[in-house]
């Protein structure tokens, strides 16, 4: 916060008006640029599937019953264990494992970006807050590149993850206690429990702030699109 203060008078205007440059700029699609990030990852899968195709080498080439056996074992067993890449990599393309990553400044920062820009539900206008968390991160040594998120969508998804699925719990176990209110007390401790973990718990004020302000830009965004039927 002092860092701004500090800072030249038009500086932000300047900021503001600087090119967006993101991941999806600069990759080939999502796939490059997933490929890039977890670049270890798929070198530790070509190994895999090297020492599978030595398996099945041994397997049909050797004739020692014993040496075939455990080739062969092992063959099956490393095949097998082929297919848990698939949801590893699915997870680790998702926003929660982003989110996972984030350290606590980080995830302050990104509701810091939300309640400054008040993006709406449109896609480009999570693009400049993307753009500024890249920054971030390389900045603060969280990521090795400016590619911490490839696009506004994925900025939105883990904002998402972060501060709208909970709510959404929240409210779930909410309308629950209505139907029993003998249990309210218990309920009202779950909702607080589900709805934001301790690892969030710092962040609460925030997030309800960056809620506020992302609902309000929302409903002016369907205001704008369609007047005639404004709530």
């Amino acid at each position: 916060m002092a860092e701004s203060k500090s800072r030249p008078q038009g500086y932000e205007e300047l900021f503001e008006t600087e090119p967006i440059v993101l991941p999806r700029d600069t990759y080939l699609n999502w796939f490059s640029y997933f490929f890039k990030q977890h670049i270890q990852l798929f070198y530790f899968m070509f190994f895999h599937s090297v020492v599978v195709i030595v398996f099945g080498y041994i397997t049909f080439h050797f004739e020692d019953d014993l040496v075939v056996f455990l080739a062969c074992f092992f063959m099956v067993l490393g095949f097998g264990l082929l297919f848990f890449y698939i949801p590893l990599c699915l997870d680790m393309g998702g926003p929660k494992y982003v989110l996972d990553g984030l350290d606590f400044n980080c995830k302050m920062n990104l509701l810091v970006q939300v309640i400054e820009h008040k993006p709406s539900i449109s896609i480009d206008t999570w693009n400049r807050i993307a753009y500024n968390m890249n920054q971030y991160a390389y900045e603060h040594h969280l990521f090795p590149e400016n590619s911490l998120f490839y696009d506004g969508s994925s900025c939105y998804k883990v904002f998402r993850e972060l501060a709208i699925v909970p709510c959404a719990d929240r409210s779930s176990n909410g309308d629950n206690a209505n139907i029993n209110q003998k249990m309210k007390s218990d309920t009202d401790t779950s909702k607080t429990n589900k709805g934001y973990s301790n690892k969030n718990f710092e962040l609460q004020s925030y997030i309800a702030k960056a809620l506020a302000v992302y609902k309000e830009s929302v409903n002016n965004y369907w205001a704008e699109k369609y007047p005639e039927v404004t709530i």
